[in-house]
């Protein structure tokens, strides 16, 4: 398992930016169905995993996108991020390939991310207010404890990542040594 960024950020994805947290301010009742990854515009976005792309990138919040993997154990949703990917529908990931990049949005910039199990079918959002208190499939799930274990497998400190190109043309960091900033 890989992290999906290039380092743990300082803010947790936990608590208030974790699942499960509230978002009354939003709508009364509504929980946060993600963990949030604190990250500048234009940082790498790392397949947690070898997969498979299920669509294209979509819009998803505020002048970001998203995209939907599926993993062995579980279906990410990698959101809020920059319309420009290096995957599209049906292409295969490996585990810590550079699959996106942070997009911008008016206030924190963040990767959003979404897990879900993968036993419903369907699609994994609906309408603001009719399915609470996500929003989302009822398969949704917490995700901190994948990404506590991505953390023990080791990333890159903050600024010392490079992106190599291979010959087929899928992206990775070239160095993998987990520093918490």
């Amino acid at each position: 398992m890989h992290f999906p960024l290039p380092f743990v950020p300082d803010i947790s994805y936990k608590g208030g930016n974790g699942f499960d947290a509230n978002r009354d301010k939003v709508r009364k009742g509504l929980k946060h169905a993600a963990n949030d990854l604190a990250a500048e515009p234009g940082t790498p976005v790392l397949a947690l995993d070898d997969g498979v792309v299920l669509q294209d990138p979509y819009p998803f919040f505020s002048g970001t996108w998203a995209i939907e993997v599926r993993h062995p154990q579980f279906i990410a949703r990698y959101c809020e991020i920059d319309r420009k990917t290096e995957v599209k529908s049906g292409d295969k990931v490996s585990g810590g390939q550079v699959i996106a990049y942070v997009g911008d949005q008016p206030g924190d910039d963040m990767l959003h991310l979404e897990f879900f199990r993968g036993t419903k079918t369907g699609g994994l959002s609906f309408n603001p207010g009719t399915h609470p208190p996500y929003d989302r499939r009822d398969d949704v799930f917490n995700g901190a404890s994948i990404l506590d274990q991505a953390t023990r497998s080791g990333l890159t400190s903050k600024d010392d990542w490079i992106i190599l190109t291979q010959p087929d043309g899928r992206k990775f960091l070239e160095t993998m040594h987990l520093q918490r900033m």
